[in-house]
């Protein structure tokens, strides 16, 4: 009998993605199950989840990245995925906005952003708690961040 794969989407609002259990703070999202990512532990149990999904969240959340990261360490199973995205701030073309007084045009530059991340720190941060993580480049050059992290067991 094939195991199925227990898959959560971490902050997935309106936006809820196929084969994953959706995972939000917001009751008029309808999600699959009602959270609020500042607060740990999340309702999941020690390595339980195969795969964590995790898009344009991290920068939204009050509790720090290292508590994020630990608490996805925590409940995903060994070899589980974690696959995130977020705004890439430091990316030449955000500067050079900046620079030249654009940069709160661009929808990157967010109210609702709490904080700026750079990869880097993430890479750093992710190898630092028990992640092997992979940083997709294009993103980057596109303005955005996405990891890929595997927790080492």
């Amino acid at each position: 009998m094939e195991r199925k794969e227990t898959r959560i989407d971490l902050g997935a609002g309106h936006n809820k993605t196929e084969g994953f259990l959706s995972v939000d703070s917001d009751p008029t999202s309808k999600p699959d199950v009602l959270c609020d990512l500042n607060k740990v532990p999340y309702p999941f149990k020690d390595s339980s989840i195969d795969y964590i999904r995790s898009s344009q969240t991290l920068e939204h959340l009050t509790l720090h990245s290292m508590d994020f990261f630990k608490e996805c360490y925590r409940i995903l199973k060994p070899n589980g995925k974690l696959e995130f995205w977020l705004p890439n701030m430091f990316n030449w073309k955000y500067r050079i906005l900046f620079l030249f007084g654009r940069g709160m045009e661009s929808l990157e530059w967010n109210p609702y952003h709490i904080k700026v991340v750079s990869p880097e720190y993430l890479m750093n941060l992710l190898r630092h708690i028990g992640f092997s993580p992979k940083i997709d480049n294009l993103y980057q050059i596109r303005g955005s961040i996405h990891i890929i992290a595997r927790k080492r067991n």
